[in-house]
């Protein structure tokens, strides 16, 4: 593989390791031989790459037609070295077989398995590169037979060599390590062009560009073209800091081929460049189907790369070069080696002002400058600035890091010269400064002409110290005339500044200022002047002013009348005339006009003089707009534009305008003008709505409406009218048969509960109507009962009357902190607090004349003042919703309460959702299992007195709750109820659980004995059994085939009665013995029926 920097190879050359180790050269010739023919034979050798150009550093970065020379060159030179390398394997072969001994000559025992083990390790090694499809090149590199260097088996093909190295001697003295520790490179597929092919000089073919990256996301470049790599991780590498020029110039490459202008295209480009200005192998046949990167786009790229990084390689021309500059002098430097656009100023100690037009260096010595040099650096960023990184592995590629650690630095030395000017200030007799008077100059025998700036000064170009310049007045400026005694001279210059001070009388000017009476210049406003026996008519010009310049002297007399006024103002006959005596300099004359001045505020509320409202319809809204005619004449006609627009940002409310214009007359001096809107508030909810105003004044002399005063806040709280924010969620609840609240209810025909409504944000003292349906669980389907009618409810209430209130708080101060809160979170979000005002603009003729007909009211008594505003308070608080529905057949379902929160016929908020628990309830599925016995036992004999037991399992009622069981004993053959003195048999028990699920028994007691007279020997009872509540039947178990509700009794067996036979006795009485016997006998058998009866019942 190449070695990029030192251009040494590090080779896989058997001979010369084989030397190293003073092995046998017969033995090496025949090793040597064998391995070179299984590499030929199967197509595994390949020319190496040529060695990164050290010499990079002494040439200037030549053009694409000089490249294209070299890469000529270079492909000749490779293709001499192939042949050659040819014929002296094929001469080395051919010695070899010649100098191969026969069988038994002078071989030791040793040599035929060395041999083998030998020719083995070659075969696995050529079957190894085979079958991960790579070659091995004449350097004992391995490179990709598939025209794709970067592959996904890279890693685990080093693996499997390493484990053959492992394998033999030979392989370990011949093959490379990889190392096992080291640093990591990435091969970045996300970063890539895949589509890509080309060739390089050197023969190979690649497909698929991928960018290389170290451990930090850092880009590398590949400088061996063609080596492999793996995707993803590439483990093993080193690395190594060097300077050294011909990394410069590759670090140069990627600085302005990539760096300065990052994409995967010029990442592609800036690689094969450097490996063609490195190695010498060229790129070409660049193919690319997505169009991204082609050949023309690489040398285009090269081009202009290769200008750039000619301006590292040749400094600017002026380099170390020396100037003499004068003060306030620009110098422009041209560098004809036009490399200047690359650099940047690093120091300025002459403090000249440093600039570059172009490739021309500008140098401007202003302010404080002195002798000094600028020295320039070569432009690029620290985090570019360090030594290159080189990352090295035996077999996998070998990459940079690119960075500069040297840039170039430009020096010029700079030396000022010591130079004077004067500077003449022109002022008048007051000492303030004139312009505009001209000057002749004479200096170094040549005359200038001069004029005074705005600052009454000229100043002269700097001279050598010690020259003289003479001055003189040539032309006073206006208002001024020259003064012979200190109209000339001359200055003998000094270094620095050297000033002189020229002075001019001046003559009376006179200024007439027309204002109004809020400080307003009026301009169009005539006056008749007199002056000098003359009389003059003019009119104010925009700035409010009439002038009289240079023509009045010290005490001249001027007088002066109004003629004709501006709209909006009238003459007032105490201030339009009079007169004035002038003095020298500037004299003024200001004459104010009263103007037409009406106030004008306004207050915001409801019909019940509330500022808040809920977000309904219908909202009867009133803004009391306050007029006070200051200045303006009697009965002025007026015009009133109201909006109600969102407060803050003066969007509109609503789908249609709410602007309307009303015309009226000014009956008196103040007075307040009602403007009355119905207001639909639904769905805006939280808002806040502002009324703005335009007041207009009709001018009877210009025919036109002229705006007097506006009152258009859109953050004034008093035309404010806020918009309410009611909320609600719920709680449902049933009551159980105790009347205790419950989220779980027993399936009756009647249940009542009720939902528990929280409310937030209530306006006190409205009528609010909570509504309740009754939902299935799904959300979507009313609940509905037996008889398909759905469950509702319906509370209306007065809020604070009504209910439970739990929290009441001023309305006014909840939104104030409320509006406070969201303010800081503005601030926070760095948002602008700037005030705002709104757009509103006066209807136009035909608009307002529209809008003042629909607006038109029936005279009434004037009002003078703003009405009272009620406070509000806003009440959070509960009320309860209550319902009855029929769950008789609702077993184990789960319902939903959904409310809806109305007022005005208006729904304003709503609790709706189907996963609330809150808002849950469920109806219980009672269950009922029986366990019957009789006397205790499943069977019994007997014809006494019975005991029937039936234990009775339940599962889901409610705790607390009394029940009652009712058993009714059935005849199983005749599935009827066993009926004893012709009443049913049946039984009764009460209980209340503790828990959801247990257990409770009912017994009956009765005789047997009508039993078996009626229904036989032998009887199978069943027990039927029903829950009970509420005089409503919830859980029933009755199956006349369950064996745990059935028992048996059985009749006894009675024995058969024997007769005694008496025989007369003579001596006594005496028993017959076989009588006896057989009476004995009788009884045994009794006994044994009856035994065998028992034991029957108990199994």
């Amino acid at each position: 593989m190449n070695r990029l920097l030192d251009g040494k190879i590090s080779s896989f050359h058997l001979f010369y390791l084989f030397e190293r180790r003073k092995l046998n050269m017969n033995k090496l010739k025949k090793i040597a031989a064998s391995l070179m023919l299984l590499f030929t034979l199967s197509g595994q050798i390949a020319p190496t790459a040529q060695v990164f150009a050290e010499e990079a550093s002494k040439t200037e970065v030549s053009s694409s037609r000089t490249v294209e020379k070299e890469e000529r060159e270079n492909k000749e030179t490779t293709e001499s070295s192939q042949a050659k390398e040819t014929t002296e394997s094929t001469t080395t072969d051919e010695s070899i077989n010649a100098e191969k001994p026969e069988i038994g000559e002078s071989q030791n025992s040793n040599d035929s398995p060395k041999v083998e083990e030998e020719t083995d390790v070659n075969e696995q090694l050529a079957k190894v590169l085979k079958d991960y499809g790579y070659y091995m090149t004449t350097d004992g590199q391995f490179l990709s037979s598939t025209n794709e260097s970067v592959r996904d088996n890279w890693s685990e093909f080093l693996s499997k060599v390493q484990d053959l190295r492992s394998e033999s001697q030979m392989a370990k003295r011949a093959l490379s390590i990889v190392p096992r520790a080291g640093l990591s490179i990435f091969v970045d597929q996300n970063y890539s062009i895949p589509t890509v092919s080309w060739d390089y000089s050197n023969g190979i073919h690649e497909i698929g560009f991928y960018a290389k990256r170290d451990a930090a996301g850092g880009l590398l470049w590949c400088v061996a073209p063609g080596n492999p790599l793996n995707f993803g991780e590439n483990s093993g590498f080193t690395t190594e800091e060097l300077n050294q020029q011909n990394l410069v110039i590759a670090s140069l490459i990627a600085y302005w081929g990539y760096e300065t202008q990052p994409s995967v295209e010029n990442a592609f480009y800036t690689e094969h460049h450097i490996q063609n200005m490195g190695t010498g192998v060229t790129t070409s046949n660049i193919q690319d189907p997505s169009g991204r990167v082609s050949q023309a786009g690489f040398d285009a790229w090269i081009k202009e790369t290769n200008r750039k990084i000619n301006s590292y390689l040749t400094k600017p021309s002026f380099n170390n070069n020396s100037y003499t500059m004068k003060k306030g002098e620009t110098l422009r430097i041209d560098d004809t080696n036009s490399s200047l656009w690359a650099y940047k100023v690093a120091t300025n100690s002459a403090n000249l002002n440093v600039s570059t037009d172009g490739n021309t260096l500008v140098l401007k010595a202003t302010g404080d400058v002195k002798d000094g040099s600028i020295q320039l650096e070569y432009n690029v960023p620290e985090s570019y600035k360090g030594a290159t990184l080189v990352y090295r592995h035996p077999y996998s590629q070998e990459l940079l890091h690119c960075s500069i650690s040297d840039p170039n630095i430009v020096r010029l030395n700079i030396k000022i010269q010591k130079e004077g000017k004067l500077l003449l200030k022109k002022v008048d007799d007051t000492g303030k400064a004139i312009a505009g008077a001209e000057f002749n100059l004479i200096a170094n025998g040549k005359t200038t002409k001069a004029t005074t700036n705005s600052s009454g000064e000229l100043s002269t170009p700097d001279y050598n110290v010690g020259t003289v310049v003479q001055y003189e007045e040539t032309k006073a400026p206006s208002g001024h005339y020259i003064d012979p005694a200190t109209s000339k001279g001359s200055v003998t210059l000094k270094e620095g500044t050297n000033t002189i001070k020229v002075t001019n009388p001046r003559f009376a000017n006179l200024t007439l200022v027309k204002k109004n009476d809020k400080g307003k210049n009026l301009e169009g406003v005539t006056f008749k002047l007199n002056y000098g026996n003359k009389d003059y008519t003019v009119k104010t010009d925009k700035d409010g002013q009439i002038k009289v310049t240079n023509t009045l002297k010290n005490n001249d007399k001027v007088s002066y009348e109004e003629v004709a006024t501006l709209k909006g103002h009238y003459i007032d006959p105490e201030t339009s005339k009079g007169e004035i005596t002038v003095k020298s300099g500037e004299n003024t004359l200001n004459i104010n006009n009263p103007t037409l001045n009406f106030g004008m505020t306004s207050q915001a509320r409801n019909t019940d003089r509330e500022q808040f409202i809920n977000p309904a319809k219908d909202q009867e809204l009133v803004d009391e707009v306050m007029i006070e005619a200051h200045q303006a004449p009697a009965n002025a006609k007026l015009r009133l534009t109201t909006d109600f627009v969102e407060f803050g940002t003066g969007e509109q409310l609503g789908e249609a305008s709410l602007k309307q214009s009303t015309e009226f007359e000014a009956e008196q001096a103040r007075f307040v003008k009602a403007v009355a809107l119905n207001f639909d508030a639904t769905n805006l909810h939280g808002k806040k709505g502002v009324f703005t105003n335009v007041l207009e004044y009709f001018n009877p002399s210009t025919q036109e409406w002229e705006e007097v005063a506006r009152h258009d806040d859109l953050n004034n709280e008093d035309e404010a009218i806020q918009i309410v924010e009611p909320k609600i969620h719920t709680e449902f609840f049933f009551y159980d048969q105790n009347g205790n609240e419950s989220k779980l209810s027993d399936p009756l025909a009647k249940v009542k509960g009720y939902d528990r409504v929280h409310y937030e944000n209530l306006i006190s003292g409205k009528e609010y109507k909570f509504d309740l349906a009754l939902m299935n669980k799904d959300g979507k389907t009313p609940f509905t009962d037996p008889d398909g009618k759905e469950v509702t409810g319906t509370l209306t209430v007065v809020a604070g009357k009504d209910g439970v209130v739990t929290t009441k708080v001023d309305a006014k101060e909840y939104y104030e902190n409320l509006a406070k809160e969201e303010a800081e979170k503005e601030d926070s979000k760095g948002s602008d607090d700037t005030k705002e005002e709104s757009d509103i603009k006066p209807l136009s003729d035909e608009e307002s004349q529209e809008e003042a007909t629909e607006g038109e009211e029936e005279p009434q008594e004037v009002q003078t003042e703003f009405s009272e505003v009620k406070s509000v308070e806003l009440l959070t608080g509960y009320v309860d919703v209550p319902f009855e529905a029929n769950l008789s057949v609702a077993n184990g379902k789960v319902v939903v309460a959904y409310e809806q929160l109305s007022t005005n016929e208006t729904p304003i908020a709503e609790h709706k959702d189907p996963d609330s628990e809150e808002q849950t309830g469920k109806i219980r599925n009672p269950e009922i299992s029986t366990r019957a016995m009789v006397n205790g036992e499943k069977q019994v004999t007997t014809d006494g007195k019975i005991k029937f037991d039936d234990t009775v399992e339940y599962k889901d009622l409610t705790p607390g709750v009394e029940y009652e069981m009712e058993m009714t004993i059935m005849v199983k053959d005749e599935n009827a109820p066993l009926k004893l003195q012709d009443k049913e048999v049946t039984g009764k028990a009460k209980f209340t659980p503790e828990k959801e699920n247990g257990e409770t028994t009912v017994t009956v007691d009765f005789d047997a004995k009508e039993l078996f007279s009626k229904y036989g020997d032998s009887v199978d009872l069943v027990a039927f059994e029903k829950t009970i509540t509420n005089g409503e039947v919830i859980a029933v178990h009755e199956d006349i085939n369950d064996s745990g509700q059935t028992v048996k009794i059985n009749k006894p067996v009675v024995p058969a009665k024997t007769t005694k036979t008496t025989l007369p006795q003579t001596a006594g009485m005496l028993t017959n013995p076989y009588v006896l016997i057989a009476a004995l006998a009788l009884v045994a058998g009794a006994i044994f029926l009856l035994k065998n009866r028992k034991e029957g019942q108990e199994k």
